[in-house]
């Protein structure tokens, strides 16, 4: 006579699965998309710094590129449309000639739920691989690297990270975590030392600088990292 389970112990050893599958599974799926995260930036990241090299075999230097800084009108407020204009020409010139990407949407407002409007006009560049990133001129260009695109969280620190790419040498030292590349990771404004555990506290009180921990990380999300994914 042939032996069998019996149905008892076939759903005691499926409770079990399930409860290893329960307790795994979070882990699992957090540790993947860290994983993917990690890949994402560090890519964007090459991508970005090539095209910059390439353009300034043709441009000369980014410290001759025509990079405005952010206009006002004449009672101080941002200009939002000069302003989405600058980027969009930037994007165009310096930057859209050595990269690929899917879609370009121009630079266009950002409202709040009242009407009001809350940030520059900016355009957003599709990539291939889901991700997105906006370019926005200020002191610096401000470069913000979504990872996974349209889809939420859609918050610093959490799914989109900040670059700079600043024109002259006086705005590397202020913004760059390695004041040396052109295209850089944000950092803390005016603090010389720039060493992980600083760089850790100004990512806990600001999600703008985590991409300058992340860097120093080696593009990893470790166990202290502040936010969750």
């Amino acid at each position: 006579m042939k032996k069998a389970f019996t149905l008892a112990e076939v759903l005691i050893t499926l409770s079990i699965i399930g409860i290893v599958a329960a307790l795994t599974l979070p882990t699992l799926i957090q540790n993947h998309k860290k994983h993917e995260a990690s890949a994402r930036l560090k890519k964007f990241y090459s991508i970005i710094s090539q095209a910059i090299l390439l353009s300034e075999s043709e441009h000369n230097s980014i410290d001759n590129w025509e990079m405005t800084t952010y206009l006002e009108t004449e009672d101080g407020q941002y200009d939002y449309k000069a302003n989405g204009n600058i980027t969009n020409n930037f994007f165009f010139k310096y930057i859209e000639p050595y990269i690929k990407y899917v879609k370009y949407e121009e630079a266009k407002a950002v409202f709040d739920e009242d009407g009001k409007q809350t940030d520059g006009e900016h355009p957003t560049i599709y990539l291939a691989d889901g991700s997105t990133f906006t370019i926005m001129n200020s002191v610096c260009m401000d470069f913000r690297f979504d990872i996974n695109g349209d889809r939420n969280p859609n918050k610093l620190g959490k799914d989109r990270f900040v670059f700079v790419l600043c024109p002259t040498q006086e705005y590397r030292n202020r913004f760059c975590t390695n004041k040396n590349s052109k295209f850089c990771t944000y950092n803390i404004d005016y603090v010389n030392n720039r060493s992980r555990e600083i760089s850790l506290q100004g990512c806990k009180n600001s999600a703008y600088r985590c991409s300058g921990l992340l860097e120093i990380d080696g593009w990893k999300f470790k166990d202290d990292y502040p936010y969750k994914l």
